[in-house]
């Protein structure tokens, strides 16, 4: 007979292992199997720590992080609660002394739909979720209503059948997300849809999964830990479980449904608040969405919502809208850039007319404009929205002009942030606004910033550029990310910035996660950018290897800032021209990739 509690070391399987002075644990939750036959289970530790009782891992922060499965023996499909203080773990401890220490636990039986002294177990928290919003049934829901995003009364559409979602507020400022089975997808207001990683993958699939109440089931890809109760509310940390995003999720205990989910983004927390619930057909589903973030609050409202035979074609990535572009050779391809301070300039024309240089800029997800250029030329205002600098949080307005015209290609009526330039007349040339993602993605450019020169092409028409070497991109939203190496044969995902001069900063978590700083000599210095400007480090590494080329003893940023973009704990850095501007550039948004080309092989 099979001993009643078996288990045994799969550290393996946990980066964090048992380490050699680490504390063990308060309590142990047991979970068995049904039936009487062997069911593997997880046993999973609740901490002294307030880390709580993680679903799919056993780990409590700041504890030792051990995973123990395959229970099997008699089963009564209970929850089994044993309180063993174990102290100072050594690496000599085997785990049959633990078998020793849990085996009384088996006296002590709750089961997993009621509360523990504590309050409801995760698993019955899931359960009773899951029931309340009817999301058991896993139907397809097709949702209806309005909504003000980003200022603007739009119309709002959410549609769901079990993971794929489609999420759309369409009006003078488009914002949609959608998961078609392969991946994450955006579109905003330029019409250049594409997939996304990061955050933005993360946060549209946390904020979708929470709305449907498919969070708790089983099958949803998220990782849930149980960390806070209290009087009328539980708190159960949510991460996708091949995303690096933790968000907050607030249940109220009474209706079991969700309140609050909270997570960090490089404009402050985000907030999203969910009330007046109403059962639609057998759905239950908050009728308003609140959605908090920084400077501005927007809400989602669902009037109608009924079950649907939704096809694939709901939820797949859409093709870029092109219908406002259009790309004339008698222009010609290629254009002057002008190079100031590691800066790229182009000099686009605005609605027909010269108004000065603009930024080239893969680092702005939206076009600027200088709001004194937009006033004179009568651009409408649509809106506004807040975005994040390299270290603070701005509210900008949204407004639309006539046409955008730069090389051989045209946008017809461009959305532009209207950002004040007056700071960037230091530079001593008249600029008027930052050209980034709504062109960038229509394009292929290939830029040489030695020899002042870049050309434009259509994408479908682009010739193949020879001896470059292709890196695949990520989007950090509509910013391209790649992955590079630096000292200590370290990997990370750096997003890649033409409109930075540095080299490569490195962010403030990565600084402090490797201790970047410590025993380093360092200079200190102010990094600007959208939002302000704040504190910084500068100090030289041993190597960085970007688009197959290593630059040895480099100097480079070191972020400490706790906001904006250079706090983002989802990228290690950002490379800017210091470092590009020693290749010729190929930037193919539409295919997903970048070229490096060498000068001595250009």
């Amino acid at each position: 007979m099979a001993h009643p509690l078996r288990a045994r070391d799969e550290r393996r399987d946990d980066p964090g292992g048992i380490k050699e002075g680490s504390r063990g644990w308060s309590a142990c939750a047991v979970a068995v199997g049904e039936g009487g036959k062997r069911h593997p289970r997880k046993i999973a530790t609740h901490i002294t720590t307030p880390a709580g009782v993680e679903e799919n891992s056993a780990r409590g922060a700041g504890a030792a992080h051990v995973w123990i499965r395959d229970c099997w023996g008699p089963i009564w499909d209970y929850k089994t609660i044993a309180t063993a203080d174990i102290g100072n773990l050594s690496k000599s401890m085997r785990f049959r002394d633990i078998n020793v220490l849990l085996a009384p636990a088996f006296l002590l039986c709750v089961h997993p739909a009621f509360a523990t002294d504590n309050g409801p177990s995760l698993a019955a928290i899931l359960e009773k979720s899951a029931k309340a919003s009817g999301a058991q049934d896993r139907s397809a829901y097709d949702c209806h209503g309005a909504c003000l995003s980003h200022g603007a009364r739009e119309e709002f559409r959410f549609a769901f059948d079990g993971v794929n979602f489609y999420n759309a507020a369409k009006g003078p400022l488009d914002d949609i997300a959608g998961f078609d089975g392969k991946g994450c997808w955006i579109e905003n207001w330029a019409g250049m849809p594409h997939y996304v990683g990061l955050l933005p993958k993360d946060s549209n699939e946390l904020l979708a999964w929470v709305i449907s109440g498919e969070w708790a089931l089983p099958e949803c890809p998220l990782t849930r830990t149980l960390t806070e109760r209290h009087a009328n509310e539980v708190e159960v940390n949510l991460q996708p479980k091949d995303g690096a995003t933790s968000a907050t999720l607030t249940i109220d205990t009474d209706s079991m449904l969700p309140k609050k989910l909270k997570y960090w983004t490089d404009s402050g927390d985000e907030v999203w608040e969910f009330s007046d619930y109403k059962n639609f057909g057998g759905r239950t589903l908050p009728r308003r969405s609140t959605h908090v973030m920084s400077h501005t609050t927007d809400w989602y409202e669902i009037e109608d919502a009924k079950p649907s035979k939704l096809a694939a074609k709901d939820f797949s990535l859409p093709k870029p809208d092109l219908s406002d572009t259009t790309y004339d050779a008698s222009h010609g391809n290629e254009v002057e850039i002008k190079r100031i301070f590691g800066y790229i300039f182009v000099r686009p024309q605005i609605n027909g007319k010269d108004v000065g240089w603009f930024f080239l800029d893969t680092g702005a997800d939206v076009m600027c404009i200088d709001p004194k250029v937009a006033q004179e030329d009568g651009f409408a205002k649509l809106g506004t929205d807040t975005t994040a600098g390299v270290v603070a949080v701005v509210k900008l307005g949204v407004v639309r002009g006539q046409s955008f015209q730069l090389g051989p290609v045209t946008i017809k009526n461009p959305t532009f942030y209207a950002f004040d330039m007056t700071p960037f007349q230091a530079f001593g040339i008249k600029v008027s606004g930052i050209c980034g993602y709504d062109f960038l993605a229509r394009t292929v450019l290939d830029i040489d910033p030695k020899g002042l020169k870049m050309a434009i092409y259509e994408p479908a028409k682009a010739p193949e550029i020879q001896d470059a070497q292709w890196e695949n991109l990520t989007f950090n939203g509509d910013t391209p990310c790649i992955q590079c190496g630096f000292e200590g044969d370290r990997h990370g995902v750096f997003s890649l910035d033409t409109g930075s001069s540095s080299t490569v900063d490195l962010f403030s978590p990565i600084v402090a996660k490797l201790g970047l700083l410590r025993g380093r000599e360092t200079t200190s210095v102010n990094t600007g950018g959208a939002g302000g400007s704040a504190v910084s480090h500068t100090g030289t590494i041993s190597y960085f290897e970007v688009g197959g080329h290593r630059f040895d003893k480099p100097t480079v940023g070191l972020q400490v800032t706790k906001q904006g973009v250079f706090a983002s704990p989802y990228l290690a850095g950002n490379v800017g021209m210091g470092f590009l501007g020693h290749f010729k550039l190929v930037f193919d948004y539409q295919r997903s990739r970048i070229g490096f080309i060498e000068p001595d092989k250009g």
